[in-house]
């Protein structure tokens, strides 16, 4: 018997509390001075939910930057990319246990927990 992804049936939850966890001016900051990003990247993210931490990258970082997101919760795949289609980035979004997927070696990484 498959067990069902606890994330995958909380995607309200996710959208009303992820404003708590990343503040604008701290990744406007860390894009631009501490990570200094001058030209465009590709960020994959890993357990990426519905994509939100893509929503709050993608603006500050260089055009012709890329963000691809990984979860296992197909639900919120499917609401990552009806969001993203509406949107000028391009983005890719995988269902996948970052467990088992094998990723191009030559993506910038940035993953989170959460």
């Amino acid at each position: 018997m498959v067990s069902e992804y606890y994330w995958d049936k909380k995607v309200e939850y996710l959208r009303n509390t992820r404003w708590l966890y990343y503040n604008d001016d701290y990744l406007e900051f860390l894009v631009k001075g501490v990570w200094k990003i001058k030209g465009p990247v590709n960020i994959i993210d890993f357990g990426c939910g519905y994509g939100y931490l893509g929503l709050k990258l993608l603006p500050l970082l260089p055009e012709g930057s890329t963000y691809t997101g990984i979860d296992k919760g197909t639900e919120l795949i499917s609401k990552a990319k009806e969001i993203f289609q509406e949107l000028p980035y391009t983005a890719e979004f995988i269902i996948g246990d970052i467990e088992e997927i094998k990723i191009r070696e030559d993506l910038f990484v940035l993953s989170h927990i959460g």
